[in-house]
C-alpha cells in the first residue's frame, strides 16, 4: 500500500503464482481490503486497472468500486469501505456455491 493518508490509501499491483487457482486471487483482494478498512481504519481505496483486464474490473466492481476517471490505458477506481462491507458477504457466498 502507498499514498496512505488519514482516511485512505492506494493498493499497488500484485500477482499470484501461476499455479494458484482463481480463488486465491480473489481472496488476496479480500485480505487487502480487510487490512485496509478494518485494521487501518481507511474509508476508501483508490487504484487503477488496465482497460484490458476485464476479470479484475468485474471483481472490483462487484466489491463496490466505482470508476472515477480513465485514460487511454487505465480505469481509475475508488472503493469506499462501506460499499466493500456491503458486498463482501454476498461475493463470498457466490464463491462458495
Amino acid at each position: 500500500m502507498y499514498n496512505i493518508t488519514a482516511d485512505g490509501a492506494s493498493a499497488g499491483s500484485w500477482i499470484c503464482r501461476p499455479d494458484a487457482d482463481g480463488l486465491a486471487s480473489i481472496l488476496t483482494i479480500f485480505i487487502l481490503h480487510d487490512i485496509l478498512f478494518d485494521i487501518m481504519g481507511a474509508e476508501y481505496e483508490c487504484f487503477d486497472v488496465r482497460k484490458g483486464n476485464k476479470k479484475v474490473q468485474r471483481l472490483h466492481e462487484m466489491c463496490g468500486a466505482e470508476v472515477e476517471s480513465e485514460d487511454d490505458l487505465n480505469y481509475y477506481y475508488c472503493l469506499k469501505a462501506e460499499n466493500y462491507r456491503g458486498n463482501k458477504e454476498q461475493i463470498l457466498q457466490l464463491i462458495q456455491n
